[in-house]
């Protein structure tokens, strides 16, 4: 299950802005969590950029689910970066 979770979360994005929607802050959130809970953290950070590249600020709670899936799998100097941002 949270395996499929992850990428069908992934698939949410060009299907929003094919119907004219642009996502928003909770979108991002949602994604950046079902990476992180699936263990893709590396799709977990690209969603924390493609957030900030679409002009939202991060904030903690997602930045800490971010950091977390980084924590996970011992991605240290990643969860660093993402702190020195």
């Amino acid at each position: 299950e949270k395996g499929r979770a992850w990428a069908e979360a992934l698939q949410l994005l060009p299907e929003l802005r094919r119907r004219g929607l642009e996502p928003d802050l909770i979108t991002w959130h949602v994604l950046a969590e079902a990476c992180a809970k699936a263990e893709q953290w590396a799709e977990a950070i690209s969603a924390l950029a493609s957030m900030r590249a679409a002009g939202f600020r991060r904030n903690v709670a997602l930045l800490n689910t971010v950091i977390e899936a980084c924590e996970a799998h011992q991605q240290w100097e990643q969860a660093m970066l993402l702190l020195d941002e």
